[in-house]
């Protein structure tokens, strides 16, 4: 139940870092492929973990959607089923939305939105810690404060505010926390650049 969580949030994460580096147009092919294999993965974990908690909780009788995870968790999915259909329309039937040219005026909104949806997910994952069994067995606020501050320092410092472009901001933390160097794609770009030089 809660490896699928985990792997849910890791390969949607994988899939959004790929995408912030890419510049050169093999690079965005591969890396809208790579994006598109992660949020298939993601979306089956997202939908086995679901079911399992929904069936787990209808055996035991316990109520649906009292906690704030749940409440925020629910509202994440379906942003996330949203932003899942607006992506395959963009990428696939570019013609519903007027054209391929017309339809990457769409990009910077489907962006914008997944950041705040992944914002929307690491919420839930981290009021999940407080639940009454975790709070019972491991009670340290601490912890709790510091990853939230980790999560904010994660999702704001990947964001390329030029890629968006709705706000005139020329700073680009992308570079604060690079990620990218453990990714396959990446490794072997940056490998080759360096004997090049």
């Amino acid at each position: 139940m809660v490896n699928f969580r985990i792997f849910f949030i890791l390969f949607l994460r994988l899939g959004t870092i790929v995408l912030q580096k890419a510049v050169k147009k093999q690079e965005k092919a591969r890396s809208l492929f790579f994006h598109k294999l992660m949020q298939i993965i993601s979306l089956i974990c997202l939908i086995i973990g679901f079911v399992v908690i929904y069936y787990n909780k209808s055996i035991k009788g316990s109520t649906h959607y009292k906690t704030y995870h749940a409440k925020i968790g629910l509202i994440a999915f379906i942003v996330y089923i949203i932003q899942l259909i607006t992506g395959l329309a963009l990428t696939f039937f570019p013609s519903l939305l007027g054209g391929i040219s017309k339809s990457k005026k769409y990009y910077k909104h489907h962006r914008l939105t997944g950041y705040i949806n992944l914002s929307l997910i690491w919420l839930s994952a981290i009021t999940s810690t407080r639940a009454n069994w975790v709070t019972k067995h491991f009670n340290q606020h601490w912890i709790w404060t510091f990853s939230i501050g980790l999560i904010i320092i994660g999702v704001i410092g990947r964001i390329n505010f030029n890629k968006i472009k709705i706000c005139n901001i020329k700073c680009n933390f992308s570079s604060f926390v690079n990620f990218t160097q453990y990714i396959p794609i990446y490794s072997q770009k940056n490998q080759t650049n360096q004997t090049n030089r």
